[in-house]
């Protein structure tokens, strides 16, 4: 096997990436796009945002069967669903061709600047997610073999992740 081949093979193990930080990847995460059903592992960041809607359009929303009945609601759901997907190829690229501590390294990088946006007084949860999903639109990352993948819509993305583990929630007590 010549030195060329080998380091082929090698590239698509996780050692790679330890041996190899800063070489290029030949392609990044594959684009991930929601199914028509929700999984499972989307039920606790799904539940947050259904809070929301229910919070923001108490006359029409009450459960997510009621979500597809409100534009606004039907729409903004599948707009975090692709977020939500697009962290989800990274995590998996992250996990497959890196190391999974990448992708954790991101989340944490999302989470200690969006949280101080979250924690500010807002209306209701419609207002405090519109305000963290800016904020996570724009921050600038660590710099690691994972961060040119991690485009705008996984940066969002990554708050649902994070709303998965409870991290971040979207309405609180007394608002509204």
């Amino acid at each position: 096997m010549d030195l060329d081949e080998m380091l082929e093979l090698h590239k698509n193990t996780s050692h790679y990436v330890d041996r190899f930080p800063y070489a290029p990847f030949g392609q990044g995460p594959r684009q991930m796009v929601p199914p028509p059903q929700h999984r499972e592992d989307e039920a606790r960041y799904v539940q947050h945002l259904v809070d929301v809607y229910r919070e923001h359009f108490p006359s029409s929303v009450s459960n997510l069967e009621d979500v597809p009945t409100v534009e606004e609601a039907s729409e903004h759901l599948k707009r975090q669903r692709e977020a939500f997907y697009a962290a989800e190829s990274v995590r998996v690229f992250a996990r497959d061709a890196t190391h999974p501590a990448y992708f954790e390294r991101v989340k944490k990088d999302v989470y200690d600047i969006v949280v101080e946006v979250a924690a500010r007084s807002y209306l209701d949860g419609w207002e405090r997610h519109g305000a963290v999903m800016a904020v996570a639109g724009t921050l600038q990352l660590t710099p690691t073999v994972l961060t040119p993948f991690v485009e705008t819509n996984a940066r969002k993305g990554v708050c649902h992740h994070l709303a998965n583990e409870d991290r971040l929630t979207w309405c609180r007590e007394g608002e509204k």
